[in-house]
């Protein structure tokens, strides 16, 4: 087993050994089964088991512990198709890949210090900011793990990374600060949720002798990578408001295109810094909260339509928003409606997207008989392109330990598309999870 596995488990382990018999403690254990069959080329996509061991210590009344294993056995799996090898991750964050099938993850490690005031988390952890579904404004702290597009929950397509979180309290403010010096960047999949889209890939023209691509490196962790992020929340009769500035590199890379000598075209990964500015609000009005939030971004790279024409790339600022309600519309159900907007500043005559590109969404989400079935539906669509996603999901609680769920999703649209590029990805999906 790696070294950074065994460094990261020893105090946990030393935690345990000195602790457990003194303090307050609760060890919950997880497993999950989950399978997906394609409805398309009707084989299945992935099959896997997966079990979390959760421990929370309370060493006393102002300070806890809490860490997170995740042991991972994947029998079929066609999301990733070289998953020991992910390259996003730093040395301190990545996972322990026993083969390509069996992987080791210290999803959370972290302390929690209470002092009058004054709050500290430090460790390995995830922080959720904003107040969007489905697609992000500004809940971009943590990278995220597409290997599965964006179907999977925020909590687990979160990548966990390395922080210091401090917040503080005085009068109605709560002031936030984060240090992060992880590098780890989000990942990028190389099986079915590869993307396609010339959107988020380069347009090769021309005839090349060669195309070379070079491995992506990621970041590496130094000082000068660190990540700093500040948010400044209050609430003012019933209005949830807060400012937020974050100063990161970008997670996810884009493709830089040169052309060589020998006409070869080289692709080399380009990360690359940024600031965001961003508001987000929430209000309850009687049956319905509405949600906002919006982010001004200095600098992002777009491929342009020629990989020939500045590289392949071209940088602008963008403004981001998302407006959305929730209506408690029925007896323990909700409706739920977003609209996304991306806007580029300048002109977007040389991209390969739209100066303004527009989503909406809408769900339904409701509770039977007392909490034990559940269903969700939701439909997304991008309006640029007319090409969407439509999934259902349904939950049965057995009891408080067994949970079975059976969803679906479908994707529509031109290949083009964020969404129509997986339009062959259709498939339904079956889960069990055992909590004890």
């Amino acid at each position: 087993m790696k070294k950074n596995i065994f460094r990261s488990i020893s105090p946990l382990i030393l935690l345990c050994t000195t602790n457990c018999y003194s303090s307050d403690y609760d060890l919950t254990s997880e497993l999950l089964l989950n399978s997906s069959y394609s409805m398309v080329n009707h084989r299945s996509q992935q099959n896997r088991l997966r079990y979390d061991n959760e421990l929370t210590l309370d060493l006393n009344p102002d300070l806890s512990f809490t860490g997170l294993l995740r042991l991972e056995y994947n029998i079929d799996n066609l999301l990733v198709s070289h998953d020991h090898q992910r390259q996003n991750y730093s040395d301190w964050s990545k996972p322990h890949y026993v083969n390509d099938k069996l992987s080791l993850d210290l999803r959370e490690f972290y302390l929690q210090w209470y002092l009058e005031q004054h709050y500290f988390k430090i460790g390995k952890q995830q922080v959720a900011w904003g107040e969007s579904d489905g697609l992000r404004v500004l809940d971009v702290i943590n990278p995220f793990d597409y290997s599965e597009f964006i179907l999977q929950d925020f909590d687990d397509s979160r990548i966990p990374i390395w922080m210091i979180n401090y917040s503080s309290s005085f009068d109605a403010l709560t002031l936030q600060l984060l240090y992060i010096p992880d590098a780890t960047t989000s990942f990028i999949p190389d099986g079915l949720y590869q993307p396609t889209t010339p959107q988020l890939t380069p347009t090769l023209i021309g005839d090349y002798h060669n195309i070379d691509i070079k491995p992506e490196l990621g970041i590496k962790n130094r000082l000068k990578n660190a990540d700093y992020a500040m948010r400044l929340s209050t609430t003012v009769d019933g209005k949830d408001i807060s400012l937020v500035y974050i100063n990161q590199y970008n997670d996810s890379y884009i493709y830089q295109s040169r052309l060589q000598d020998n006409n070869t075209l080289q692709l080399q990964a380009k990360y690359y810094r940024t600031n965001i500015f961003g508001l987000s609000y929430s209000q309850e009005l009687g049956n319905v909260v509405l949600r906002s939030e919006l982010s001004v971004v200095d600098q992002q790279y777009f491929h342009t339509l020629n990989s020939q024409i500045t590289d392949g790339i071209a940088k602008r600022s963008v403004f981001n928003y998302v407006l959305a309600f929730d209506w408690a519309a029925i007896n323990e159900g909700m409706i739920s409606g977003q609209l996304f907007q991306n806007i580029i500043s300048g002109s977007a005559i040389l991209l390969q997207r739209d100066k303004v590109d527009s989503t909406w969404s809408l769900m339904f989400d409701k509770f039977f008989e007392n909490q034990i079935y559940h269903l969700n539906l939701l439909y997304m669509q991008s309006i640029n392109n007319k090409d969407g996603l439509i999934r259902i999901k349904t939950d049965w609680n057995i009891n408080d330990e067994l949970v079975m769920s059976l969803g679906a999703n479908y994707f529509f649209g031109n290949h083009n598309g964020i969404f129509g590029q997986y339009n062959n990805n259709d498939h339904i999906n079956l889960s069990i999870k055992y909590t004890y």
